[in-house]
Order: C-alpha cells, then structure tokens, then sequence
C-alpha cells in the first residue's frame, strides 16, 4: 500500500515538473514572439519617421 502510494506521489511529481517546464518553454515562446512584435513596431516606426522627414525636407 504505502509503496503503491510512494509511486503514484512520484507519478504526479513527475507530472509536476513536466508542466513547470511546459510553462516555462511557453513564457519563453511567448516573449520571444513579443520582442519581434515589438522590433517590427520599432521598424515600423522607424521608417514612417524618415518618410515624414524626407517629405518635409521636400517641401
């Protein structure tokens, strides 16, 4: 009985650590999509900031 009980808590703590990791690769996954959205914005930015500029100097 305890043996059977010992092995079923192993079991779930397995389990356990297997989720923290899971979690772990999603926040990464998560941040890293997060920096290249925010790198694209920046881009983004960046080149509608020089056409502003090049189309006042135009003018």
């Amino acid at each position: 009985m305890i043996l059977s009980i010992d092995e079923e808590i192993d079991t779930k703590l397995k389990e356990i650590e297997k989720l923290k990791q899971m979690k772990d690769n999603l926040i990464l996954q998560q941040q890293s999509e997060e920096h290249i959205i925010d790198t694209a914005h920046r881009k983004l930015f960046e080149k509608d900031h020089k056409e502003q500029v090049i189309t006042k100097l135009h003018k």
